[in-house]
């Protein structure tokens, strides 16, 4: 893991994920963007007072945040990080909510 100069990594989980529009005829959605730090629970949930359920994810990174990235894209450095979207899926999708932690995703930073 990589060190700032005390010593601590900043490490970061950032997601980008899709809720269905409730009520609308068409495959509308609505993207949610996250980032929590490592230590830190992310709750992705979809309307809570309805059945909806989250059907996609469009992005999902684990590691040390660039400076002056967005949060719904290019945020994770590509020489400490580690692209998490295939775990996120796997645990979040068709769920109404997902709670996800970062020792969930290994340690991105060789």
């Amino acid at each position: 893991r990589r060190a700032n100069s005390q010593g601590l990594a900043f490490l970061f989980f950032f997601v980008a994920f899709a809720c269905p529009v409730t009520g609308s005829s068409t495959e509308a959605a609505v993207f949610h963007c996250c980032s929590a730090p490592e230590g830190r629970v992310m709750l992705l949930a979809c309307n809570a007072s309805q059945d909806d359920a989250i059907f996609a994810i469009k992005f999902a990174s684990y590691g040390a945040r660039v400076a002056g990235g967005s949060v719904c894209g290019h945020e994770m450095n590509p020489t400490c990080g580690a692209d998490v979207q295939a775990i996120v899926q796997g645990r979040c999708t068709g769920h109404r909510f997902c709670h996800l932690e970062a020792s969930l995703f290994g340690n991105p930073c060789p």
